[in-house]
């Protein structure tokens, strides 16, 4: 059975947020949501503050062996997205995939959401789905 992770729905977004009860950023958001399904995931070392770094920041942590890049979605893998229009193809954005065809995230001034990841918005951006395998 996947965590309730709906209480963290309004959120707020902030930069490099790692704390619920303050505010996270996308990754925040996948941190706090893999500890409730059971994994701790490693956590950036510096802030990220663009794009660019976010992108740099995930291919290096795909490229770890630590994450196996699934065919279809699963209940506590990271959604990864190409969510900016100056990256095309670029994966500069992440959520959680909490079942029943959803994920939850966070963007920049948007506050923590569910989204549908059939929703023609977000299928556009999808890149993969990839599971934590410590």
């Amino acid at each position: 059975m996947s965590p309730d992770l709906t209480d963290l729905i309004g959120t707020p977004y902030i930069q490099n947020g790692r704390d619920p009860q303050v505010g996270l950023d996308c990754w925040g958001v996948c941190l706090e949501a893999m500890r409730r399904f059971g994994h701790k995931l490693p956590d950036f070392d510096q802030a990220i503050y663009s794009a660019l770094e976010v992108r740099d920041k995930f291919y290096q942590a795909v490229s770890r062996s630590e994450w196996v890049k699934l065919a279809e979605p699963e209940p506590g893998c990271v959604v990864a997205m190409a969510s900016d229009p100056d990256l095309p193809g670029a994966i500069t954005h992440v959520g959680v995939c909490i079942g029943r065809g959803r994920a939850i995230h966070t963007l920049t001034k948007h506050n923590c959401s569910i989204i549908r990841l059939d929703d023609n918005f977000w299928a556009r951006k999808i890149k993969g789905y990839y599971q934590w395998v410590p």
